[in-house]
């Protein structure tokens, strides 16, 4: 029978250097800025304003993206930024439950999204008129379907929560997995939420690839390279980010051993790299979308005309119509 160690020891676990651990809680900082303010501007461009000009299937499933991302800053990585600036968990047990199930229920969420991305992008290039009869709402049922669905993870935590501790190797709450029906559970958790998503992402991404390249032979101008780009790139970030949690589960050598220093840090550095999930698709979508980017440099521009000084001789109602006249213009 393996042995468990007390994840929660202070001394033996924790980050004794300030200053790192300050690092930490700035780059935490960043990741719950970037993701809250990116999350939030997608969801508004995308609904209200309709600046991603790609196919509605596609736009549905980002937005739900963007929906689990928001979560993840707002529940989980704030609460990591405050443990980390606290030198541990003061925000209670209560919290400290709901934020771990809430990590893993949004966390396998997001990864079967992203499936649901590229399986999207797939069926579109693979049966294009098929796929322009579905609905909007035919993409959001799908998506609550994954939403529902995944709602077996923190029920299956919620049967057995009694070790549920503060894990300071990465500052967050975690489960020592130490009762016995975790043994045997345990595995199916991670071959169904860590291990088949990323090879199913991997898979059809290269399916995608494999067929944008036949497509192209054949006629380049009808194949959609935005919408192609955008999923890529989405599902080699989150392949990216994955890797090490991947890794780690497959060789279990660091999770569920005592680890040396530098097995410590590269465990705190492999959980990192899931931030990468949450402030890389903005980014994404300003460097392979035009239209969001023209979206985004109109608001700045008329912001900045907003709080810029008037001139001399000019007046309110002029600023307020040079304001209108790069909104219309945006509209068009």
């Amino acid at each position: 029978m393996p042995y468990y160690y007390d994840f929660s020891n202070k001394t033996l676990f924790g980050i004794q250097n300030n200053a790192e651990r300050l690092s930490w809680a700035g780059y935490y900082i960043f990741v719950v800025l970037s993701s809250f303010l990116g999350s939030t501007t997608i969801l508004v461009a995308s609904s209200k304003y309709k600046a991603f000009k790609l196919h509605k299937l596609v736009v549905i499933v980002i937005q739900h993206i963007a929906v689990c991302d928001l979560v993840t800053s707002l529940s989980f990585y704030l609460s990591k930024t405050v443990a980390l600036l606290a030198d541990g968990w003061i925000l209670g047990s209560g919290l400290c439950n709901l934020q771990y199930y809430t990590r893993h229920y949004i966390t396998a969420t997001g990864a079967y999204l992203i499936c649901a991305l590229t399986a999207t992008k797939m069926l579109i290039l693979r049966y294009p008129l098929r796929a322009g009869s579905l609905t909007a709402r035919t993409a959001h049922v799908g998506c609550l379907t994954i939403w529902v669905c995944i709602m077996i993870v923190p029920i299956i935590f919620i049967i057995d929560d009694s070790g549920i501790t503060f894990d300071y190797r990465i500052f967050d709450c975690m489960y020592d997995f130490s009762s016995r029906t975790w043994q045997w559970c345990k595995p199916i958790l991670v071959l169904l939420f860590l291990i088949f998503p990323a090879i199913t992402v991997v898979v059809t991404t290269f399916y995608l690839l494999t067929m944008a390249k036949r497509i192209a032979k054949r006629d380049r101008k009808t194949l959609k390279w935005q919408g192609l780009t955008t999923t890529i790139l989405t599902a080699s970030v989150y392949c990216v980010s994955v890797l090490p949690s991947f890794l780690i589960a497959m060789t279990s050598s660091i999770s569920e051993s005592l680890s040396s220093s530098s097995e410590l840090y590269f465990y705190r550095i492999s959980v990192s790299c899931l931030t990468l999930n949450a402030i890389s698709n903005f980014y994404i979508y300003c460097l392979t979308l035009p239209s969001f980017r023209a979206f985004l440099l109109t608001r700045l521009r008329i912001l900045l005309l907003s709080f810029t000084p008037s001139k001399q001789g000019s007046s309110h109602i002029e600023r307020r119509c040079k304001i209108d006249s790069i909104r219309n213009k945006s509209e068009l």
